[in-house]
């Protein structure tokens, strides 16, 4: 009924395609040129899950911290390119797309363990609601809340429903409807208690979220700067949102990532190699962290250690296209001429004439450099 009404009510006819199209993408495995949508998701996750329970396997007991995940994945390999995806993709995985794995690899099997004994309280509770002598009228009510339980237990095997507010409100419904109903059966009277212990947790929400806003808040002016190339305002307005609670945003990066930038843009290298470090110890494995260090090498003219620096940014995500092109330039500089033209010709060179220039310039020294050895042999 809900999507009957979605589409009867779409003049435009945009959800109805959408609709349509999201369908025939769960079944359309015949194109052999490009893998289709559904095929990539599956073999993406399948992948990421695998690598996962690695994780768990090297963290069983305390996992490796919450929210941690994100950091620490680059650890275990990005997911391999795949057919039919743009290869400029900046491939940072923030999450596994399965929470019960996602749980278990950030808190360790002690915190799945809480995990599953919380939502089995919560189905026991439900179904004691199915008594018809103890709760008259409750069986249908409660038949739908279990079922949107279930629904919900399903779905975090395949996604992240827990991180979407519209999921958050709808399990914590539940959650009060049914434990309300259960406490109003036996209750003898108010337990004012509840409320005093909700106070500080309460205060605490409201603290962590204002700190959540200002940094969200100013990490976007930042970026917005960034692009603007105001960098004076884009390393202020990210001092301004430096936080002592909030550290990544939703990408992993770091605050100090953003000032970074804006401190190399008006060659304060210094600044910019403080700020580095600093992001550094937030997410060690961050390539585009690695990839900016290597960027300050390069203006500063230390091209082996930009090359030092780029390859670790390509083993925490291969295909990185920025830390390639920078890695072919820093062999260019370094006469590893060879080196430079295989890495060129993983890239699409027709978007970029300076990366065609660098590359004509590259064969042309290759010849001139054999010509010289056959030379050389011929004496």
């Amino acid at each position: 009924m809900f999507f009957f009404i979605l589409i009867k009510t779409d003049k435009a006819g945009n959800f109805s395609q959408r609709l349509i199209e999201r369908v025939k993408s769960l079944y359309n495995f015949d194109d052999t040129d490009q893998a289709s949508e559904a095929v990539r998701n599956m073999e993406e996750r399948i992948y990421v899950w695998g690598k996962t329970v690695d994780m768990i396997k090297d963290h069983p007991l305390t996992g490796v911290g919450p929210g941690n995940w994100r950091v620490n994945f680059p650890l275990y390999g990005s997911p391999p390119q795949l057919p039919g995806v743009n290869d400029e993709i900046d491939r940072q995985m923030v999450r596994p797309h399965h929470m019960y794995l996602h749980i278990a690899g950030e808190t360790g099997l002690p915190g799945i363990l809480l995990f599953y004994a919380v939502g089995l309280v919560l189905f026991i509770a439900g179904f004691r609601l199915l008594s018809p002598t103890k709760y008259p009228g409750a069986l249908l009510p409660a038949s739908l809340l279990l079922s949107g339980l279930l629904a919900l237990a399903l779905d975090m095997s395949f996604s992240f429903p827990l991180e979407r507010m519209e999921h958050a409100v709808l399990l914590t419904l539940i959650c009060g409807i049914v434990f309300s109903t259960l406490e109003g059966k036996g209750a003898t009277g108010p337990r004012k208690w509840y409320y005093a212990l909700a106070i500080p947790f309460l205060v605490f929400c409201l603290i962590l979220g204002k700190e959540k806003w200002k940094f969200d808040y100013y990490i976007q002016k930042s970026i917005d700067y960034e692009f603007r190339g105001n960098h004076e305002a884009t390393v202020e307005s990210a001092l301004s949102g430096m936080s002592k609670w909030i550290k990544l945003d939703p990408v992993c990066d770091p605050m100090e990532l953003h000032t970074a930038r804006g401190y190399l843009k008006m060659n304060q290298f210094d600044k910019a190699e403080e700020e580095l470090d600093k992001a550094l110890k937030y997410s060690p494995y961050l390539h585009r962290i690695h990839n900016t260090i290597a960027v300050s090498q390069i203006r500063q003219e230390q091209y082996q250690e930009a090359i030092s620096t780029l390859k670790k940014s390509l083993l925490y995500c291969p295909g990185y296209n920025p830390s390639m092109i920078n890695l072919a330039y820093s062999y260019y500089r370094v006469d590893s001429f060879e080196s430079s033209k295989q890495l060129l010709e993983k890239i699409d060179l027709s978007r970029d004439t300076n990366l065609l220039l660098l590359y004509a310039d590259i064969e042309k020294r290759l010849e001139m450099i054999n010509a010289q050895k056959q030379n050389n042999g011929g004496k």
